[in-house]
């Protein structure tokens, strides 16, 4: 129920998922270039700032060999860019193969059977057994695969075994030398030649590894070898499988992989550069703040804000203008409280928002307290307080 503007809290469910942007922090910061105009979520743009349509997108790529697309991999936001730009590329007839980080390189009996028709996209998530496979939910992908099909796009693994991945981790394995503690089955699913991360991808992948508290200083060293072993694993892995696949099949080759692998062109656009020398490469990535937008991650970039989908039926997102609920369940608690699409939350808990986090700090201390769910609003010029409620474990049903 709206009430009359009054100081007001805000809560989130307990474990309130945040989907935020990218694995890694960037490198040193690059003079900061504006965008043209304020982009709409999903929206794509060049890295001059310059709005760029479906028709224009599938012409950069139709010149390019390798079109590498960074995402971020519970992004809803990140997934729809996605499978608008597999679907662009097959309304203007560009032939393409489809290449994923989500799936071994060997797994080939299932993805067959789907690139021959027989199984229709809907059944992959099954067939793939993609729970254990991914993790990450398969109605974020389901769309771009059935994009594929219907533009008669083949579909490939990119990546090597997450089980043998593992393998090595408990085995310490830091290096290509020591692969020969493997069995020759297990040797010949990695790479060829496993190229080291340059030095700025090494900056990146060590603030990454910075971020774990656990770390046992006196075995940091040896942990810090063997996490740059396997990126550099996985991404000459995908490099040679991509390079492999424009081989097999002479057409542009599309590789979906986290962002990590993508921007700055450090991890497999720069392994391509040995598995596939003088090809040309368009990489994509994903914006989550204008304030942060550096031209030099990407040559094509599409704006998705980072966002969290309540299960009180709303999903917000960091926006430009502040969070923003950009949708709401009919009939659920958001709805009956009184919330509607475009609302922007200004206060939670009495905490200024800036940004998701402060909704989920908030969150945490109300849900803890057992205090009621209130936060204000503004809503086009007139300020309110919406009341959902406790979330504390003592809240009535």
């Amino acid at each position: 129920m709206i009430q009359p503007p009054v100081a007001g809290l805000f809560v989130l469910a307990a474990g309130l998922l945040l989907l935020l942007a990218g694995c890694a922090p960037g490198p040193a910061p690059h003079p900061r270039m504006d965008v043209a105009f304020v982009p709409r979520s999903g929206e794509f743009f060049t890295a001059n700032g310059t709005r760029l349509s479906a028709q224009d997108f599938s012409a950069m790529a139709a010149r390019v060999d390798y079109l590498l697309i960074g995402e971020t991999h519970d992004s809803v936001c990140d997934h729809a860019a996605q499978a608008e730009m597999v679907r662009s590329l097959a309304c203007a007839g560009v032939p393409f193969v489809l290449g994923l980080e989500m799936i071994p390189a060997n797994m080939t009996a299932p993805l067959a059977s789907f690139n021959r028709g027989e199984t229709p996209a809907e059944d992959l998530e099954q067939a793939l057994d993609w729970d254990d496979l991914w993790g990450y939910p398969f109605e974020l992908f389901v769309e771009t695969f059935r994009t594929a099909a219907r533009a008669k796009a083949p579909v490939y693994g990119l990546n090597i075994p997450s089980a043998l991945i593992k393998k090595t981790r408990r085995m310490g394995l830091s290096s290509a030398r020591e692969l020969d503690r493997l069995d020759a089955a297990e040797r010949a699913q990695f790479p060829s030649k496993i190229l080291f991360p340059p030095p700025e991808q090494i900056a990146e992948l060590d603030a990454v590894l910075r971020m774990h508290p656990d770390v046992d200083k006196e075995l940091e060293a040896s942990r810090r070898d063997r996490f740059l072993f396997i990126q550099s694993v996985w991404d000459s892995k995908m490099a040679e499988e991509a390079a492999a696949l424009r081989r097999r099949h002479r057409r542009l080759v599309v590789a979906l992989a986290g962002e990590g692998h993508v921007l700055f062109g450090y991890g497999i656009k720069r392994r391509l550069q040995a598995f596939d020398p003088g090809a040309k490469t368009l990489l994509v990535g994903g914006v989550r703040s204008l304030d942060q937008f550096d031209p030099h991650a990407a040559d094509v970039f599409f704006y998705c804000p980072p966002e969290h989908a309540s299960r009180m039926g709303m999903r917000l997102q960091d926006r430009e203008t502040g969070v923003e609920v950009v949708a709401i369940t009919p009939g659920g608690r958001a709805f009956q409280a009184g919330l509607r699409p475009g609302d922007v939350i200004e206060e939670a808990n009495g905490i200024p928002v800036v940004d998701l986090m402060d909704l989920h700090r908030a969150g945490s201390e109300a849900y803890h307290d057992n205090a009621p769910l209130r936060f204000v609003i503004r809503r086009g010029g007139e300020r309110y307080t919406v009341d959902l409620g406790r979330l504390g474990q003592g809240r009535s049903r």
